[in-house]
């Protein structure tokens, strides 16, 4: 750990128009590193495609569970239009940007920038278990 930043509750102050608190919160604490190559892991609450955009601008690869109904996600893999069955893996990619879907017990969203994207189908073995894919994993 090189940084940490204790979560006092909700900080209005540093939100604007164009950045949201979480966004000014993951900017401050990977501003050392920008331009070194390093990877970012974050859970839905801070992942957003806006910011891994911005990530990658300043060399910072990103990858993270994501919200389904975040601003910016395709809206073609949400779930009220996306029915998956067990081991169904759904693939969005614009630019650099990878979102997905895959389901195994529930729903699983992802955003990434640091790996290449799946292929989209069925990731069942001859069990009829879902295979977790390789960018999940």
């Amino acid at each position: 750990m090189y940084d940490m930043r204790v979560y006092l509750g909700k900080d209005s102050r540093s939100a604007t128009d164009n950045t949201t608190a979480t966004h000014t919160a993951v900017r401050h604490l990977t501003c050392r590193v920008e331009g070194l190559g390093h990877k970012l892991f974050m859970d839905n609450f801070f992942s957003l495609p806006r910011h891994f955009d911005d990530l990658l601008r300043r060399k910072i690869h990103s990858c993270g569970t994501v919200r389904p109904n975040r601003k910016d996600m395709p809206s073609d893999i949400r779930p009220k239009k996306l029915k998956l069955t067990k081991g169904n893996i759904r693939v969005r990619i614009r630019e650099n940007l990878t979102a997905l879907a895959w389901k195994d017990r529930r729903d699983v969203y992802l955003l990434t920038n640091m790996d290449p994207p799946p292929e989209e189908g069925n990731l069942c073995d001859d069990m009829k278990r879902a295979v977790k894919p390789q960018i999940v994993a």
